[in-house]
């Protein structure tokens, strides 16, 4: 899995990510700039290539779930997605940054996005169709970089497995 370099994410410039398969995940704007492959048809561990840089991903827990991202070789979390029960909102922590928060701001449409404590606006977020197949982001140029494609896998791993739990919910009829 090879990213190309794109260097800076252009805020005018929307980016779309989309499935590339089942539980495959590609954000690209002028390039590729996140990859996100989910290692087994079910499960949670994921590997991300973002801006040439691999990551996991995994879940911890499940009625208090976060999304914990970690770089290739390091023994320690890049970054802590702290999710609600239903993984919709939550709050980005990353080890060497500040607290970002993630809001739902249109269910229906799949509208997110992702605010500095001041509340101004870090990224936004569309899953056109609920249905995972295709979406838009849209990046602050002032984050644009490492943290930005990584967010973003962030998040579209935390929709893919709060649909799979609602699906599993449902079928157990819970």
């Amino acid at each position: 899995m090879e990213i190309e370099e794109t260097g800076l994410v252009d805020e005018c410039q929307p980016s779309i990510w989309k499935s590339e398969g089942r539980r495959t995940f590609v954000i690209r704007g002028q390039g590729e700039i996140a990859r996100i492959h989910f290692t087994n048809q079910s499960g949670t561990l994921a590997e991300v290539e973002a801006c040439g840089k691999r990551y996991s991903l995994e879940r911890a827990g499940f009625t208090h779930p976060r999304v914990l991202a970690r770089r290739q070789g390091d023994d320690f979390d890049k970054a802590v997605l702290y999710l609600d029960p239903l993984g919709r909102t939550g709050t980005f922590v990353f080890k060497d940054g500040p607290r970002l928060s993630l809001e739902v701001t249109d269910r229906r449409r799949g509208e997110r996005r992702v605010v500095r404590t001041d509340g101004s606006e870090v990224m936004s977020m569309t899953d056109g169709s609920g249905l995972l197949t295709r979406g838009e982001v849209r990046f602050d140029s002032a984050w644009a970089g490492d943290e930005t494609g990584l967010m973003a896998s962030m998040i579209i791993y935390a929709i893919v497995l709060s649909q799979e739990d609602a699906a599993v919910r449902s079928a157990a009829g819970l």
